[in-house]
Formats: structure tokens, C-alpha cells, sequence
């Protein structure tokens, strides 16, 4: 029956009531083939175990003859070299995907097992706490900012509303919390930090598509006082890009529960608690303002009524509106926190620069700067220099052709060392725009450093547009302390322009050209790598020797001795490495380069070079015993690294008051130690 011929496998016959008495029917051979998937692997512990430790080993198993693939978290995929593999699970990378994979590369369906922990998360910002699973209750080991704190009057308990960012870019969550539930009084204000150890839970508030933080009564006691104050400035959003907000991923990413400001905008039509709002005859028609902060007995911080009442005034006034930007149903809404009538006088600082840059204002006029500000340096006894909250910061930029080397190819030594520079991504730099402020003869810079200098209480006359200079009318307020500045650190070739040819002959072509971040005007910065040349009084980038600037790069500055707590320096050496504390200035004055000197070139470096164009350096904190090494005039000791000790034999960061000793150690393994005092 089942013999073979021409692909006929046999024949079957039966009678059948037909005219020739039977029929046949023919089985035929096909050259298909059933492929088998192995089977999916499984999972011990099975998904859905909840455990009360911190991490935990969970075992993946493949049918014999099987490798894995495998995914932990949002990590990459891996591949076993057998059919078993042992995977650690914690809060912050709980979900794991496999698949069997058989020895012909056929793979199985995916599986999927997640897990969940009893115990708390430790987080290191807002970013990995979105990232746990709903209800986990986390440590945020990291401080961070708040943005508005609204303390609701509701009967019986009363809540509190936090929003807060951190270092992480990440301001989509809210703290929610009674902390006085008799008197309503908020427990922080704008710029407040709260420090690290708090615990919250995370919470999706679903109405809204937006997550809480929940602070238990139990986790209340971990929501420290504030003891500093940092810069907590709101996103400016057109109302154009307002009104056009969707219920989608990408704007939720972007603007939920954001801090925004909404520049130029007109009220009419109140209700209760929402408003019509308008620009230039278009009304939003896809959001909305919301007061949602309008209940009676709600206080600030200070005691004084927090009640925000919306505004009425028809197309005749435009406001700059504050506001925390959420989606609650099926719409976005802005709830105010204030409204400032806008006027052409009344600017940020970042776009008081933008005029100063487009030579469009008369530095007669009087300006309110609308946004805080923070007081870095006292530059005389009533010249505080201040900066906004990284008001100019920019994203990433690929110049066409070229990828961005701000990275370790433009460092100027070996990687052992501290100091190298420009070793960062562009948007890492802090991008801030500076101003000095001539504050009126009775009150003392000093009282500004290191704290916040509110917004609307800077008012003067905008004298010098090239490096931003305010003449006060009247006394700027000083808020909290914020903490000292960490400056950006930056070398001769900062002062040179944003990209310069590499001079390294090993290099090929394709590195092309390295970009290096430039100083903003009147910017406090930390000047790195700039060895002092006796002959001109200016300071040149470290020569090409080994290791040290490798890359051959250019650069040199002059110089200007107005701002440094010792005045003018005389007694700097020739050929030593410096590092200090600067304001940097812009400059319109071309320098043209020294003649040639007949003496022979130091190895130390260049001083044939030119001298920066755009800027000139104002020391802060510079003096003789502010070395940070010696190079050496010939190529047989270069400096590696340079470390600082008090008399204890403790490290610092860099020199304090008093007794200082320096150990230079250079590449070939020798050392030198010396005292300095400053």
C-alpha cells in the first residue's frame, strides 16, 4: 500500500457504487517540513514572587540542548553557554525576558517573569525612582529641589502638595504630605532643598496620567527642614506650544507636572476656579488654567495667604503666568502660582543678554530681572556677581561631519591624573548667564555670596552690554543660602574659540576638528593648565611633551589684576603650571602677538603663540604659591599628577588658609613635596 513510485506513496482502492465499480485515491510525497520551536524557558522563583530582601538570584532554564538569550531590566541581552544561567533581580530591575534557543538557532516564544520587593529601594534621583514598579516604596539617597509646596485646607487631615526636581532632568512627581493639617502653613517654599534619606512611595494618580510620591505618616519624619536654597527656575513654554500640548508620551515626558512659565498672556471669561485664555486674538482651545490653588487658609511658608486669585482682566493686560503644567482627565492644565504683568522692561536674564547681544537696548534704560538669580563672588565691597539657573544651556550639538570630542582625546595628560579638562559632554557644562550688580554704597556685596537673590527685587540701569553690568535702583533682596559654585574648569584653548585642528600626527583624518565649550561673559570659572611666561605677563596653554597636551593644542590669555584679593602678583614664576580662580570678560581689543623672542623656546611652553582675542582673564584668588607643578625645561620630567595636604596629612580638594603641602608627582614615578602657605 505504501510502496513508492513517482512520488506516488501508495494507492487505496475501495468499491464504491460508481459506473466503474471502484475508485482510487493517490497519496502523494511532499517535501515540506514542521519546524519545532523548543520549548519556552521557565523560571525559579516562578514570576509574580515577592521577596523581603534586597536583591535577588533567580534561576533561568532552557530544555536540554539549549542556550539562552536574556534580557534583565533595560539591560543589554545576553547569551548563555548552556541551558541554565543565575540572574540577580533587585527593585530597579525586576523584569526578565528569555527565550530557549536550540542548537539549529531556532528560538522559543518569549517568556516574561517580574517580581517585586517587600523591602525599600535605595534611588539615586527621580529617574530610577519612575523606573521601580508602582507602590514601592523608595530612599532617595540624593537632596533634592522644590519647585511649589501648596498646603490644601481639607476637613479633618489637609495635604500637602511638593513638586520637586533633581539633578536628573527628571521634574514629573509630587510629594504629597501633611505636615500642618491644623494651620495649612506650607513646609517649604521655591528653591528649597530637601535633603537626601527621605522615603516615599510611588504612586500613579491615574485620573491625571502623572505619578505622586506618597509620604506616609510613618515617612513623614524623613522630609528634613531645608538648610540650603538652589535656583528653581521654570521652563519657559510658548502659548503656542501650550495650547498645542496632546495626551501623548512624548509631550507627558516632556511637560507633566512641570514648573513653566507662559510669557504674554490674556485672561477673560473667569469661572470659579478656570479661565478662557488668549494671545494675540487666538484662544487656547486644547488646555486650560486651572486655580487650583485658591482655598481659603492656605498659607506660604512665611505665614502670609497663598491664595492665588485668577485674573480678569480681558485682552487689555498680558501677564507672565507661573504655573505648575499637569494633565488631569482628558486636558492639559496650568495652575497658577502668580501672575506678573508683563512689560518690555521686564526680562529674564538670559533675555536681558539677548538684547545686550543684539545691541537693541539703550544702557540707559532700567530693567527688573524676573527670574532669581544666585550671588557667586563679592567682586568689590558692593559688586556681587550672579548668575541664573543654567539659563543658556543648549543641547548636545553635532557640527555636520564631525562627532563632539569634549572627551578624554582632549585631555592634556595620562588618566591618572585630576586635571584634566573639557573630559565632559557639552550639556554636562553649567551654561549660565552672568551679570555684576553695582548694588547701592549701603549695602554690602557680601551679603549676597553663595545665597539666592530673589526675582523682580533686581532692578538698575543695563550699562555694559558686551559683559553684562547692572547700576541697582534699589535693593535686591537676598534669600537662602545656596551653597558654594562648582565652576567650570578650563585651560588656555577654552579662551581660543570652540574648535581648533588636532596637531597630533597620530591621529588620522577622520578625528577631524575638537570643540571645546567657551566662557560666558563675566562667567566665574576655574582656570586649569596655564603655565605663567615672565616675558609678556600672560599665561600659555602646556606644550606638546608626552603626555601632556598630546593633541598639540593652542592657547594662551592675557591677564587683568582688578578683581585678585592680592592685587597685582610680581613675584610668579617663569614656566610654572597655575591653577585659579577666574571672571572671565570679553573683549573687542585685538592683541596682535609679541615679537619672537631670541632666547631659546622653553619646552614648558609657546610663547610665539597669539594671545586670546575675545577674552581677557580677571584672577580672583591668584598668587605665587597657587602652583600646581612644575614643568620642566626638558622632556625627561613631565608632571603626572599634583595632590594637597594639610599639616595632618589630610587630602584637600586644593589649598586652604594656612599650611598647604604639595606633592608633585611626574611620570617618570619620582616625587617632590613642598610647604606653601596661604
Amino acid at each position: 500500500l505504501f510502496s513508492s513510485s513517482n512520488g506516488v506513496i501508495g494507492n487505496y482502492s475501495k468499491n464504491n457504487a460508481t459506473a466503474n465499480g471502484y475508485s482510487k485515491l493517490k497519496l502523494y510525497k511532499s517535501n515540506a517540513q514542521v519546524v519545532r520551536k523548543p520549548a519556552a524557558p521557565t523560571f525559579d522563583p516562578v514570576s509574580g514572587t515577592a521577596f523581603d530582601t534586597e536583591t535577588a538570584t533567580v534561576t533561568i532554564t532552557a530544555p536540554e540542548g539549549c542556550i539562552l538569550k536574556y534580557t534583565v531590566g533595560s539591560g543589554a541581552e545576553q547569551t548563555s553557554s548552556s541551558n541554565t544561567a543565575e540572574v540577580t533581580v533587585s527593585p530597579t530591575a525586576y523584569t526578565i525576558t528569555a527565550k530557549s534557543v536550540d542548537a539549529d538557532g531556532v528560538e522559543s516564544n518569549e517568556a516574561t517573569a517580574t517580581y517585586t520587593f517587600n523591602v525599600v529601594a535605595h534611588v539615586k534621583n527621580i529617574a530610577e525612582f519612575l523606573a521601580l514598579p508602582d507602590k514601592t516604596t523608595a530612599i532617595f539617597d540624593n537632596p533634592v529641589v522644590v519647585l511649589y509646596d501648596y498646603s490644601q485646607p481639607q476637613e479633618g487631615t489637609g495635604c500637602e502638595y511638593i513638586w520637586v526636581k533633581d539633578e536628573s532632568g527628571q521634574t514629573n512627581i509630587y510629594l504629597e504630605v501633611a505636615f500642618d493639617v491644623t494651620n495649612h502653613v506650607a513646609h517649604y517654599e521655591n528653591g528649597d532643598v530637601i535633603p537626601a534619606g527621605f522615603k516615599a512611595t510611588k504612586n500613579l494618580y491615574s485620573v491625571g496620567k502623572f505619578y505622586q510620591a506618597l509620604v506616609d505618616t510613618t515617612n513623614k519624619a524623613t522630609l528634613q527642614d531645608a538648610t540650603l536654597k538652589r535656583l528653581a527656575d521654570p521652563v519657559t513654554i510658548t502659548f503656542s506650544e501650550f495650547n498645542g500640548l496632546t495626551i501623548t508620551d512624548a509631550d507627558l515626558a516632556k511637560w507633566n507636572n512641570t514648573y513653566v512659565m507662559i510669557p504674554r498672556v490674556n485672561f477673560s471669561l473667569p469661572s470659579e476656579k478656570q479661565s478662557t485664555v488668549s494671545q494675540d486674538g487666538t484662544t487656547a482651545t486644547s488646555s486650560v488654567f486651572y486655580n487650583k490653588y485658591s482655598d481659603e487658609g492656605a498659607k506660604k511658608k512665611d505665614g502670609t495667604s497663598a491664595v492665588v486669585e485668577m485674573r480678569t482682566d480681558g485682552a487689555s493686560v498680558e501677564y507672565n503666568v507661573y504655573g505648575i503644567l499637569q494633565v488631569f482627565g482628558t486636558k492639559w492644565e496650568i495652575m497658577p502660582i502668580r501672575f506678573v504683568e508683563y512689560s518690555a522692561q521686564t526680562v529674564t536674564l538670559k533675555e536681558l543678554v539677548e538684547l545686550g547681544n543684539a545691541n537693541s537696548t539703550k544702557e540707559t534704560t532700567e530693567y527688573t530681572i524676573l527670574n532669581d538669580l544666585r550671588g557667586v563672588r563679592a567682586l568689590s565691597e558692593n559688586v556681587i556677581l550672579a548668575k541664573d539657573e543654567n539659563g543658556n544651556a543648549v543641547d548636545k550639538v553635532t557640527p555636520a561631519g564631525n562627532s563632539f570630542m569634549i572627551n578624554a582625546k582632549s585631555k592634556f595628560d595620562d588618566a591618572a591624573t585630576e586635571e584634566s579638562v573639557n573630559a565632559k559632554a557639552q550639556e554636562d557644562y553649567d551654561q549660565s548667564n552672568w551679570v555684576e550688580i553695582v548694588l547701592p554704597s549701603s549695602v554690602s556685596a557680601a551679603d549676597y555670596v553663595d545665597k539666592i537673590i530673589t526675582g523682580l527685587s533686581v532692578k538698575g540701569n543695563y550699562i555694559d552690554t558686551t559683559n553684562p553690568r547692572l547700576v541697582a535702583t534699589a535693593t535686591p533682596t537676598a534669600g537662602g543660602e545656596t551653597g558654594a559654585y562648582t565652576r567650570n574648569a578650563m585651560c588656555p584653548a577654552n579662551f581660543m574659540g570652540t574648535s581648533q585642528k588636532c596637531n597630533d600626527e597620530t591621529l588620522t583624518q577622520e578625528h577631524g576638528d575638537f570643540f571645546f565649550m567657551t566662557p560666558k561673559p563675566n562667567e566665574c570659572v576655574q582656570v586649569v593648565w596655564a603655565v605663567y611666561n615672565s616675558e609678556d605677563g600672560a599665561f600659555y596653554i602646556p606644550a606638546k611633551v608626552g603626555s601632556i597636551n598630546s593633541h598639540g593644542f593652542k592657547g594662551a590669555f592675557s591677564i587683568n589684576w582688578d578683581y585678585n584679593a592680592g592685587g597685582e602678583i610680581t613675584n610668579l614664576t617663569d614656566g610654572n603650571l597655575y591653577k585659579f580662580a577666574a571672571v572671565v570678560k570679553k573683549t573687542v581689543v585685538k592683541k596682535e602677538p609679541e615679537a619672537q623672542s631670541s632666547t631659546k623656546r622653553k619646552v614648558a611652553y609657546d610663547n610665539t603663540q597669539d594671545l586670546s582675542k575675545d577674552y581677557v582673564v580677571y584672577p580672583l584668588n591668584l598668587d605665587a604659591n597657587t602652583v600646581t607643578g612644575i614643568t620642566e625645561t626638558t622632556g625627561a620630567k613631565t608632571v603626572k599628577s599634583v595632590r594637597y595636604f594639610n599639616i595632618m596629612g589630610v587630602e584637600l580638594a586644593e589649598p586652604t588658609a594656612g599650611v598647604n603641602i604639595v606633592l608633585t608627582t611626574y611620570t617618570d614615578g619620582t616625587t617632590h613635596s613642598q610647604k606653601i602657605l596661604k
